[in-house]
């Protein structure tokens, strides 16, 4: 699924999802233009009141997309963002085709390298998952 989908998924109320049972939502570069006007409301709701945390969401953007989603400062705080990236970055098109193709004729990449790009992302996401497992099992403590 695109991030626009699993976020618009993560933010109706748990009880409509009575089948499908998530621990934690990471949304890679959302397009978020494109989701629905009541959830994209709703997702700078939560992200204006830092209520992100609470529902172990937790999106990031492309530079590309920050700038042109967050960046015109209506909003309290934005998402971080993955520096010197384009949304293109945020998929495996970079590694199929040359680096000089994408980067220096079609503009689709960010000028950092995409093996570098990549490595960033896959950290970040690593990260809070752990996050959302220690949250899961501190909790499984308390019961």
């Amino acid at each position: 699924f695109g991030g626009a989908t699993v976020l618009a998924t993560a933010l109706q109320p748990q009880q409509q999802h009575k089948d499908f049972k998530y621990r934690g939502v990471v949304a890679h570069d959302p397009a978020m233009s494109w989701m629905p006007d009541p959830e994209r409301a709703l997702l700078y709701k939560y992200y204006d009141s830092y209520q992100t945390e609470e529902r172990n969401m937790m999106l990031f953007n492309s530079e590309q997309f920050h700038k042109w989603l967050w960046a015109d400062g209506k909003r309290k705080r934005a998402p971080p963002y993955v520096k010197r990236s384009n949304h293109a970055d945020f998929s495996d098109v970079t590694f199929l085709q040359p680096l000089w193709l994408a980067q220096r004729l079609l503009h689709m990449v960010g000028p950092r390298p995409p093996t570098e790009t990549a490595s960033e992302i896959i950290q970040r996401s690593f990260d809070f998952f752990q996050l959302c497992l220690s949250k899961e099992q501190k909790e499984e403590l308390r019961e």
